[in-house]
């Protein structure tokens, strides 16, 4: 499921939009997911004590969102050659925090509804790229959980 140079410029493109204000878009999008699926939550120590409330004004939830933000955009800007990177993340994610891989298409869904709304002329080509290359990567971490023996 790779993607041409084009559809990786148009990635790129739109998801720069969304980098350039890293902690207000990255918290949007976990404000977005701990709602939409609010047992995702629970994967976030940090955060499960908080009330919705407390959750909307966190500096934390801002900051952990600007990391999530600011790490998808490293990997994809290397438009699929990230294996190197992706491996530890996957580890991490897998045997430290326990994210079950389906997390990762519900975070990503999140995504792409924010760019929708944020993003100028994001939609047609532009989001059938971003849920492409979003896919890709998913697809990449299972295999990585898969390899590491992590069944969540």
């Amino acid at each position: 499921m790779s993607l041409s140079s084009g559809e990786w410029d148009l990635v790129l493109k739109a998801f720069g939009c969304v980098k350039a204000d890293a902690a207000g878009n990255g918290g949007e999008v976990l404000r977005r997911l701990f709602k939409a699926h609010p047992a995702t939550i629970q994967l976030f120590p940090k955060f499960r004590s908080l009330s919705e409330a407390e959750i909307q004004e966190s500096a934390a939830v801002s900051n952990h969102g600007a990391t999530v933000i600011n790490k998808l955009g490293d990997l994809l800007s290397r438009r699929g050659e990230y294996g190197a990177e992706l491996k530890p993340m996957a580890q991490s994610h897998a045997h430290t925090h326990k994210i079950p891989l389906e997390n990762f298409t519900l975070i990503s869904e999140v995504i792409v509804q924010l760019m929708k709304e944020k993003v100028a002329g994001f939609g047609g080509d532009s989001e059938a790229a971003m849920r492409k290359a979003l896919a890709a990567l998913v697809t990449d971490l299972q295999g990585l959980y898969k390899e590491l023996g992590f069944k969540g």
